[in-house]
């Protein structure tokens, strides 16, 4: 199984690509070691805000 690290800076299309992996994780197909939040086209708050958003969303919280 390969293993993942998603940099993210919590825009549009990394909510996207992070809903992607996250399905492809839950089916075994890949692994999420970590996912790290940077500062982008937003604050580091609002990075956080929305990658937390994500994951919510895709109910995944651990």
């Amino acid at each position: 199984m390969r293993k993942v690290i998603v940099d993210c800076d919590g825009g549009y299309d990394d909510a996207v690509a992070l809903i992607i992996l996250i399905k492809e994780h839950i089916e075994k197909r890949i692994k999420i070691e970590a996912i790290t939040c940077v500062v982008g086209n937003t604050s580091i708050d609002n990075v956080v805000r929305n990658v937390f958003r994500t994951l919510e969303a895709c109910d995944v919280v651990d």
